[in-house]
């Protein structure tokens, strides 16, 4: 039960995470935000560390859980952040949100052949549900050519950004998947959610360095972004840093198959939040609907 209201906690998050980082990414490149939520994540957990007393614990975890994590902080959040922000920007959360959620049959097949944990046939149909989601999504939804992404409706894209966008979301899934799976095995390792977070953002803090400060034009936008860019940026961190220490937390407690469930939730407060506060930069059509809907449905069925 711990678990699963962690997980539903951290897709919460998430989704206001997503509802930040499609007006991020319009006054900010998918890079700096990626930079961004990376940079904010070591020291936000460096404190959290320090207030739980679990700095004073890191001797006694093994080797094996800091390699773990590490990898998983490369993978989730050097790679997997960042072409998780190409496609926001590129065709927005409501529509990008199915994609990147296929991430759950990873994290399926893995748990299968890692962890033994059960599969039914209703799982099985599911996860073929799960796939018809973003195809539906990817063939349907209403694009035009001409006006190529008109500044005057950034809802209205054209289909080669859509499929752009779709592909980018695909690997941020299998990224997304891969990392999930990775801290589950850090976990049962030894390691602690608070140590794990910080060790995976540590790793990811280390691996950009160069590419952010010995790029001119990456370290420009770093050191001086503009007003709207660095507040965005600062949300987007604390959004990814809650929903990453709920996440870490509900692995600790419950099965990575009903974690990773209970997560793809996530596109009903995506929705839910998008057209709260974000109905003029996101797609609300009925393909988007149906395909969110078809998707949900798989994930219940996965979940019963």
């Amino acid at each position: 039960m711990i678990g699963s209201l962690l997980a539903l906690g951290a897709a919460m998050s998430l989704g206001i995470n997503q509802c930040i980082a499609r007006r991020a990414v319009l006054r900010a490149s998918p890079g700096y935000m990626a930079n961004m939520v990376i940079f904010f994540g070591f020291p936000f957990f460096l404190l959290v560390a320090a207030i739980t007393g679990d700095l004073l614990q890191m001797g006694r975890y093994s080797w094996q859980s800091y390699a773990i994590f590490s990898f998983a902080g490369l993978v989730q959040f050097t790679f997997g952040r960042t072409w998780f922000y190409k496609s926001i920007k590129l065709i927005g959360a409501t529509r990008s949100n199915p994609v990147i959620n296929l991430n759950i049959i990873i994290v399926v097949v893995l748990a299968l052949v890692l962890f033994h944990e059960p599969i039914t046939l209703l799982t099985v149909v599911g996860i073929m549900l799960a796939i018809t989601g973003p195809f539906l999504i990817a063939v349907k939804e209403p694009t035009d050519d001409a006006r190529l992404q008109s500044k005057a409706d950034l809802r209205t894209i054209d289909r080669r950004t859509l499929y752009r966008g779709t592909l980018y979301g695909l690997g941020c899934a299998v990224l997304f998947g891969s990392g999930t799976i990775s801290v589950k095995l850090g976990l049962n390792y030894g390691g602690s959610p608070v140590i794990g977070s910080l060790v995976a953002f540590l790793a990811s803090s280390i691996a950009i360095i160069p590419s952010v400060f010995f790029n001119a034009e990456n370290r420009r936008e770093l050191l001086s972004p503009s007003k709207h860019a660095l507040v965005f940026g600062l949300l987007c961190g604390l959004a990814t840093s809650v929903a990453i220490m709920m996440t870490y937390g509900a692995l600790y407690y419950g099965p990575v198959i009903v974690v990773s469930l209970v997560q793809r939730t996530l596109p009903i407060w995506a929705l839910l939040f998008a057209f709260a506060v974000n109905r003029k930069n996101e797609s609300l059509s009925r393909w988007v609907l149906a395909g969110n809907g078809v998707l949900m449905a798989g994930v219940i069925l996965i979940l019963v």
